[in-house]
């Protein structure tokens, strides 16, 4: 993907331009980008190849089997301007990056940050520490015979 990596330079100027865009939406969506796995973004990539090669030449990139993909995987996020997330990056310094945080704010219910209970371990003098494993589902509890 280009411009997409550790060490993405910048987006030429004329293409922000023709696209209607500035670097900081370009520097977000990136970030977005490394949210999932390798194997989302491969096969994000490979749906947008339409199912006849040479399609891909008069018609393009098959854009709506892409979205299918990442919406099945990566689910639909609440839209947040990327200059609000910058702005909110340079205010804040929180273990909790604003790119995550606002969308989240925004739709909790699908946030497993605010939706998902956390387990947590004692451990030594009374020292809390949440457990990093995904907590189990509690069991219906059986009524009192």
């Amino acid at each position: 993907m280009p411009y997409y990596g550790h060490h993405a330079a910048s987006v030429p100027g004329k293409v922000l331009t023709r696209l209607g865009l500035k670097q900081v939406d370009v520097d977000v969506a990136l970030e977005d980008l490394r949210d999932p796995d390798a194997r989302v973004r491969r096969e994000v990539v490979a749906a947008l190849l339409p199912a006849e090669p040479a399609r891909l030449w008069t018609d393009g990139p098959d854009v709506a089997a892409a979205a299918e993909v990442w919406l099945r995987e990566v689910g639909r996020r609440p839209t947040v301007p990327a200059t609000l997330v910058a702005e909110t990056s340079k205010a804040l310094g929180t273990g909790w990056a604003p790119r995550r945080a606002l969308p989240a704010l925004l739709d909790p219910a699908g946030a497993p940050e605010l939706s998902r209970d956390l387990a947590w371990r004692v451990g030594d003098y009374g020292s809390r520490r949440p457990i990093r494993t995904p907590p189990v589902s509690p069991q219906p509890c059986s009524p009192a015979p």
